[in-house]
């Protein structure tokens, strides 16, 4: 038989947990994680003082477990478990975050106390050992366990506080929603407000292999831009989510951000380390029949989000184009050669003058706007000008042209080539509108827009 060689890691493995610089949102997230493990209906964490301290009324840590608390890799399974997997989510942060870790626990068994300093743990020459923990009558001490983590290595600030109490009613808003209360320095984190969804809506159950299942609702946002809502989708697993502002199931789609999505696994899921996502093989299938199930949905998003982002676009050119049109303005003289506003018949202004004195805006600026149409190229190419009340000048939104800068991710300079091409077709064919009758009809006659798309094709070589 061959030799087996030990390979026990040594101790000062510990450095490199505690050399990494964690977030405070996470660590207490996944004390929250244990707490819920631990069927604990009240939690409460305390972030003001000194030190960190997490409590629950769970059902305590019993001395078969203790160890488990500390030893980096130790799950102590309990019927009460729901994600715990890998023993390390707290204690990797909790060492890191301070120097000292100490532990209060009370079961039905009775109750213990220690902790452990993780600084002699990296030099301990006899290993990865701790003192037991004492052993206290339980008296009147109420069933629950409190972890103390102080003499802090991380920074704390206001914002940590914050980001913490959004990440929390974020994270375990399924907990939340089934009674579980969690409170940060006093404070009860609320139930994260769902958001109003409307047509078309989802409600369905995927089923899997392995006794799995999700069940998924959701719909399009009524209000998409509404500060802090919850969009697109959110998959989450016993008391927590897992996976959230996420884009699986919607492919390519870029109108996930329009919707919400809410996907709830049952049955016994595979969870990554920190417990922020499933393993592939799993995700892939939840992904493939997703995709199948919300696409209706993601379309009428896709068209929603363009229709928004178009408007939004006209908006813009329309401005630029208001703009330009005031600054080009000819300089109106008094005919009198006299200083001073013109007066009409009364004494009043005319019509065409400024009422704060300046020059009268030129004629061609009335009513004229920029808009971005369907069903144009064809027959316009990049668009036309249509004179008229109001005279417009269309933008072919089916133009591959047009769709290339409307869908550019270089906003500000596609505006510019956009409004570059308005004005194009405006100064061009505005020259032509009071001969029109006659140019329309003239053998081999091409709009402007036509001309310009068929030189940008020539250039491409299309």
């Amino acid at each position: 038989m061959s030799e087996l060689i030990d390979i026990t890691p040594r101790t000062s493995l510990i450095n490199s947990f505690r050399a990494q610089n964690g977030k405070w949102s996470v660590l207490i997230a996944e004390a929250i994680d244990n707490s819920l493990d631990a069927d604990a209906n009240e939690i409460e964490i305390d972030m003001e003082n000194d030190e960190v301290t997490i409590m629950d009324n769970g059902v305590g840590v019993t001395r078969d477990r203790w160890g488990d608390l500390f030893r980096l890799g130790g799950h102590g399974h309990m019927e009460s478990t729901q994600l715990g997997r890998f023993g390390v989510g707290l204690k990797a942060n909790a060492c890191s975050a301070g120097d000292v870790m100490q532990v209060d626990t009370c079961s039905e068994y009775g109750r213990l106390v220690g902790g452990i300093d993780w600084r002699e743990l990296s030099i301990n020459p006899t290993g990865w050992k701790m003192l037991a923990p004492s052993r206290l009558p339980r008296g009147n001490s109420a069933i629950g366990t409190r972890i103390r983590i102080s003499e802090l290595r991380w920074k704390r600030t206001l914002k940590d506080a914050a980001d913490t109490a959004s990440t929390v009613s974020f994270l375990f808003y399924p907990a939340i929603e089934r009674g579980k209360i969690i409170k940060i320095d006093g404070v009860k984190v609320p139930l994260l407000e769902r958001p109003a969804l409307r047509e078309p809506k989802i409600e369905a159950t995927l089923e899997f292999g392995g006794g799995r299942s999700a069940y998924v609702q959701g719909g399009m946002l009524s209000d998409p831009h509404k500060p802090k809502t919850l969009k697109a989708v959110h998959v989450s697993y016993k008391h927590r989510v897992i996976i959230s502002n996420n884009n699986i199931g919607c492919g390519e789609s870029c109108g996930y951000t329009m919707a919400f999505i809410e996907v709830r696994l049952a049955g016994e899921w595979e969870l990554t380390q920190f417990k922020n996502d499933i393993v592939d093989k799993q995700k892939d299938e939840l992904d493939q029949k997703l995709q199948v199930l919300i696409k209706k949905i993601l379309k009428e998003c896709e068209d929603e989000e363009m229709s928004l982002k178009l408007r939004d676009i006209e908006n813009k050119l329309n401005e630029m184009l208001q703009s330009n049109l005031r600054s080009a303005r000819p300089t109106k003289k008094n005919p009198q050669g006299r200083s001073g506003k013109k007066k009409g018949k009364q004494g009043g202004m005319t019509k065409d003058s400024d009422p704060d004195g300046g020059p009268a805006r030129a004629p061609v600026s009335r009513g004229l706007k920029i808009r971005i149409v369907p069903n144009l190229a064809e027959e316009y190419g990049v668009g036309k000008f249509q004179s008229g009340n109001p005279k417009t000048i269309d933008l072919a939104k089916d133009c591959p042209r047009i769709a290339e800068l409307t869908e550019s991710k270089t906003k500000d300079s596609a505006i510019k080539s956009l409004y570059d091409i308005a004005i194009a077709i405006y100064l061009v064919e505005k020259e032509r509108k009071p001969d029109w009758a006659r140019v329309m009809y003239t053998p081999g006659y091409e709009p402007f827009g036509l001309q310009y798309w068929n030189s940008i094709k020539q250039q491409r070589g299309e």
